[in-house]
């Protein structure tokens, strides 16, 4: 990218952020509404919500997915991956709204499970095809310390979900310990990912997408937690994460097109020229 182009992009990212913190504090105000109302009242909210929020996403990841096969970009099918996890995120989110205010029962496991565990391969595709360009570069140094950190993760959720799950049908368990597994897995190359925006964070999509990933496995955690000791409810802090995971999705989407039809605009944030001293000295600590 050439230098005439440095300061308006500088600039346009200062409003990308700004406008993503005003939706931040926006949707967390809206959900401090919750101690007020009452579940029939605050679906008004969440309702809406886990329907407009994914299906934007969607929407989004399925233009510039579209964009980029035009180009034959590479990473073209990494954001098919994505389009798919997206629409299987909308549809799970949309099954587990009619469960949990028009039909009775939540069951477990319900047909929004499938759809959620489909989504996580499809988003671990999508991350390690982004990361296909560093991947002769990345040491098993750098793999080791992804998966030690994502395996802390790991380790009481399974066991939390075991304990829960003793005694049920075989498949239940498999699907109750396959979500902590998968986003274990899903976790590594996000973590790989971050442990490089220290050498260039100037490509504020990727570092959007990645911090998006981190959340959402984040929530995930606190999701198995809550519901295990049995104080989820609609509206519960951890539903507040998800957006969040979602918004930063969004706003990267919406960053990436902006500038997917400029030609000398380089979307591959993941590069050869990185080595393992750089990530060390500054990808670990901010991991």
């Amino acid at each position: 990218m050439s230098k005439i182009n440095t300061i308006p992009n500088l600039i346009d990212n200062k409003r990308i952020i700004v406008t993503l913190i005003i939706t931040l504090v926006f949707f967390t105000a809206l959900y401090q509404l919750r101690p007020f109302v009452d579940d029939e009242q605050f679906m008004w909210i969440s309702i809406p919500t886990y329907a407009i929020v994914p299906g934007i996403l969607t929407v989004y990841a399925a233009v510039l997915t579209i964009k980029l096969f035009r180009q034959k970009h590479f990473q073209a099918k990494g954001f098919l991956f994505f389009t798919f996890g997206a629409a299987f995120w909308f549809i799970a989110e949309q099954i587990w709204q009619m469960y949990d205010h028009i039909w009775d029962g939540e069951p477990f496991p319900s047909e929004a499970d499938i759809f959620y565990i489909a989504a996580y391969p499809c988003h671990i595709l999508f991350l390690v095809i982004a990361l296909r360009p560093a991947l002769k570069s990345i040491n098993k140094n750098v793999w080791f310390f992804a998966a030690a950190l994502s395996f802390s993760f790991l380790i009481p959720s399974v066991l939390a979900a075991y304990d829960d799950m003793e005694g049920e049908e075989a498949f239940a368990t498999s699907i109750a310990l396959a979500y902590p597994v998968m986003a274990s897995i899903q976790l590594i190359p996000a973590i790989v990912g971050i442990m490089y925006l220290a050498k260039k964070p100037s490509n504020l999509s990727w570092m959007l997408i990645l911090f998006g990933f981190i959340i959402y496995n984040i929530s995930d955690t606190y999701f198995l937690f809550a519901e295990l000791d049995g104080s989820y409810f609609d509206g519960h802090p951890v539903d507040l994460l998800y957006v969040y995971s979602f918004l930063l999705l969004i706003f990267a989407f919406h960053h990436r097109l902006k500038y997917v039809d400029l030609p000398d605009e380089d979307p591959s944030f993941f590069s050869e020229k990185i080595h393992f001293e750089t990530i060390s000295k500054f990808g670990i600590p901010l991991t």
